[in-house]
């Protein structure tokens, strides 16, 4: 089951390098501000972010900012937890963990 995980994940990081190639092909601006929301998911995420923000680097599109969130079990540190999206222009959530705060989740869509 690993294993198949582990084939998921480069064939989706593959597929995303090449739409972020032809994306780039002769754009001359500056690159997309991105936060990547990480810090829980249902794999090895601490693997796997810097993997995903490689590839979302080379592209040349994102300048990525990673944001984790509080370690499982901290509740009191979840309630606080707000994220300030509006400094991006871009979302890449890689993230699985529990809802975090209404005021956290305010100023995105």
């Amino acid at each position: 089951m690993i294993r198949r995980k582990a084939i998921l994940f480069v064939f989706v990081a593959v597929v995303l390098l090449n739409v972020c190639s032809c994306l780039m092909a002769g754009s001359s601006e500056a690159p997309l501000q991105a936060m990547i929301l990480t810090g829980r998911c249902n794999h090895n995420w601490c693997v796997s972010t810097p993997v995903l923000m490689r590839i979302l680097e080379q592209s040349g599109l994102f300048e990525l900012y990673p944001v984790m969130a509080p370690p499982e079990g901290s509740d009191s540190e979840m309630k606080r937890f707000r994220p300030d999206f509006s400094r991006y222009d871009v979302l890449v959530l890689h993230y699985a963990g529990a809802v975090y705060s209404v005021a956290g989740r305010q100023g995105h869509s």
